[in-house]
């Protein structure tokens, strides 16, 4: 038997990780600056905050830092489909019916600082948390303690969309964990996919990359050129030495001849398009597996937001049926918000639709009192609301047994 671990981005919250807000109005401050020949001088230009105010004004919304990066990734695909001298593959079918008025947008040499800027300014914010992060403090061992006794039972398919190696450093020297990589060189390590897919260790995979991935620089750059492809990612010892490889490379275009950067940390709304390279085919194809053969599943942080995971996730009844064991930690701020019909609260609609497959109920939720968890009527299914610190480390045991029976 094994447990899968889905881990998500509202996770990060109590061990002090930055929020998406946080990360979003760090991203909007950040101006691009360009050097312009005929000027012979370097311009500044708020051009992520323009972008952000436009879309904020179009969708009468906030856009958070991955709608930005997404609407940057468009803009891009945009301009080289109307370069008729570019290839077909390159140039996006809706090019051809849409234009604009406003060039500005469309600088190539705006839209790749912007692109590096986003990416580079993320990776900061998650550096900092993870580099702050120690397992033995008082602070964060409430963490690190149910991550080494939960993996003490049955062994874990550990999954998590964030960038940080908190996870990794909670059980380094306390259990041994299987995440595909193998050493290379001093401080780098390529991936092998036989090393994960055959192990019976705890696993632990970045769908969405890691501040430690990134592209070594070879002195013979065709040192691995029937192995490996030049978008596959590598794992380095730290977080300053990978970023120093992450920029100045060319990345594939989707098949439908839009921008994809498939890098060491994937944001933005085209994730689908941008799980070609190692180790993220493997983990992906890794996690799916997981979810079909282990009917004990953890999700924790997780806001529901990427429909692809959404649409593996909710097959757990499907498959499990009886068997199946879920547990979900989230977080409501207020315990008077409660309410029955999660729409009062402002859930999401694919959260409550996941909440309903996973407990076989339209109405998962019957009582007007706060409860803390929340059950499902077969007792399958246990729904935490005070957060992952409250949920570990007042729960922990309780869970582990849950997950382990």
């Amino acid at each position: 038997m094994r447990v899968t671990a889905f881990i998500g981005a509202g996770a990060c919250i109590d061990i002090d990780g930055p929020s998406t807000a946080c990360i979003t109005k760090k991203v909007r401050s950040v101006q691009q600056e360009i050097f312009v020949p005929p000027l012979k001088q370097t311009i500044t230009k708020p051009f992520i905050e323009a972008v952000a105010l436009h879309l904020e004004t179009f969708w009468r919304d906030e856009p958070n830092f991955e709608d930005i990066f997404h609407a940057i990734e468009m803009l891009d695909s945009c301009r080289v489909g109307w370069d008729i001298t570019a290839a077909k593959q390159f140039r996006p079918a809706l090019s051809a019916f849409v234009g604009t008025t406003d060039k500005s947008y469309f600088n190539v040499d705006m839209l790749i600082v912007a692109k590096k800027d986003l990416i580079s300014t993320v990776a900061k914010q998650v550096a900092a948390h993870d580099s702050a992060f120690n397992p033995n403090s008082s602070k964060h061992y409430w963490y690190s303690a149910f991550w080494r006794q939960a993996t003490k039972r049955p062994p874990w398919d550990i999954v998590t969309t964030n960038y940080d190696m908190c996870i990794e450093k909670s059980l380094d020297g306390h259990i041994e964990y299987e995440d595909g990589f193998e050493n290379l060189e001093d401080g780098v390590y390529s991936f092998r996919p036989r090393n994960i897919l055959n192990s019976n260790k705890t696993k632990i995979m970045h769908l969405h990359g890691s501040i430690y991935y990134g592209y070594p620089k070879f002195t013979d750059p065709n040192r691995y050129i029937y192995e490996y492809d030049h978008e596959d990612l590598y794992k380095f010892n730290s977080y300053a030495n990978a970023q120093k490889t992450w920029f100045n490379m060319s990345h594939r275009n989707s098949q439908a001849g839009e921008k994809t950067i498939a890098g060491p940390i994937i944001t933005g709304l085209r994730k689908t398009d941008k799980l070609l390279p190692y180790p993220y085919n493997t983990y992906n194809a890794c996690f799916a597996k997981s979810l079909m053969e282990n009917s004990r599943l953890l999700i924790a942080g997780y806001s529901f937001g990427d429909l692809h995971f959404n649409s593996w996730l909710g097959k757990m009844a499907n498959i499990h049926g009886n068997n199946r064991r879920i547990i979900v930690i989230s977080y409501l701020d207020d315990p008077n918000r409660w309410h029955p019909v999660p729409s009062v609260m402002g859930w999401s609609t694919p959260m409550y639709e996941f909440m309903a497959k996973v407990f076989k109920d339209n109405r998962p939720f019957k009582s007007y009192v706060f409860e803390n968890p929340v059950i499902s009527a077969d007792g399958n299914v246990q729904l935490y609301l005070r957060g992952l610190r409250d949920a570990l480390e007042n729960h922990g045991e309780e869970i582990i047994d849950f997950l382990s029976s």
